[in-house]
């Protein structure tokens, strides 16, 4: 039974920690704990470790009808081009476009981590919902001296030149780009919710646990950033020039002392974050 953890995938106990292997989180889709699997794609390319005993993948360039509705991308009547037996801690690699089906030879568990790779047109269309969010170059049709036309159904040059002169003004900077990618790589998937403290912490109690706690973003939060602009689940600001350091530190490690946030000044966002779910207190070292 395959346990889907999108964006959820808990790095922090897992023997695929990316904090060692220096995987960038802007390229972590998904992870999966399964003892055993179906045929599905690899369209971001996978990365799939063995447990304690053996088990066999077959791999291979998907050409299949995906089955409809079906969890994991599965593939149907998939025929694969390669086998491969991995041990205990083998990995293999299945770039983007390889469907794969692993079978465990004994019971145990395999675990796996899809990667990321945006379409184009997939950051296309983020690029006109950021816009349209951002405002769009606005203007109303006219049509004066309109006369009764010999083929009303078709369309006016005159509305065909009015749409052309309008979208042409539409306009982006290599800012609004680092934005908009910054905020969909981000951006949680449906299935992903995050659950606030059922009896949360008074500010002033959180204040005082938090400069002698380690504070842990939650396994479905993403934090990200490019030069001064930090962003987390879809959103982006720009904290103060004393706050980046800690918190880039915090966005790598995935976890942080903290006591090192609070003297940054930060108790104040980390009690929002953590009354949204978004992070949660943990003893110190």
């Amino acid at each position: 039974f395959p346990v889907s953890l999108e964006r959820g995938l808990d790095v922090e106990a897992d023997p695929v920690e990316h904090r060692q292997h220096r995987l960038q989180p802007a390229r972590i889709d998904a992870g999966r704990v399964q003892a055993d699997s179906q045929a599905h794609a690899a369209h971001g390319g996978d990365g799939v470790g063995q447990g304690r005993v053996d088990g066999r993948f077959a791999a291979g360039e998907h050409h299949a009808v995906q089955q409809a509705g079906a969890p994991l991308q599965q593939i149907a009547d998939f025929d694969p081009d390669e086998e491969y037996l991995l041990e205990p801690g083998d990995l293999l690699y299945l770039p983007p476009g390889w469907g794969h089906d692993g079978v465990a030879l004994e019971p145990s568990w395999t675990y796996s981590i899809g990667f990321r790779a945006p379409r184009g047109a997939e950051l296309s269309l983020a690029l006109l919902d950021y816009l349209h969010e951002r405002g769009l170059p606005d203007a109303e049709y006219r049509d004066p001296g309109l006369m009764p036309a010999a083929r009303p159904a078709q369309i006016g040059s005159r509305m065909i030149e009015f749409a052309r002169r309008v979208t042409r003004r539409i306009r982006w900077t290599e800012r609004d780009v680092r934005r908009l990618l910054g905020r969909h790589l981000t951006l949680p998937k449906p299935q992903v919710t995050f659950r606030p403290p059922r009896r949360p912490l008074a500010r002033g109690v959180f204040l005082r646990r938090l400069a002698r706690s380690e504070l842990a973003l939650d396994p479905g939060a993403l934090l990200l950033y490019r030069g001064a602009t930090f962003f987390l689940n879809g959103e982006d600001f720009v904290p103060r020039a004393a706050q980046r350091r800690a918190l880039a530190a915090l966005a790598d490690r995935r976890r942080s002392a903290g006591a090192g946030l609070a003297r940054a000044g930060l108790g104040s966002l980390l009690y929002a974050w953590y009354r949204s779910g978004f992070l949660r207190l943990e003893p110190g070292a």
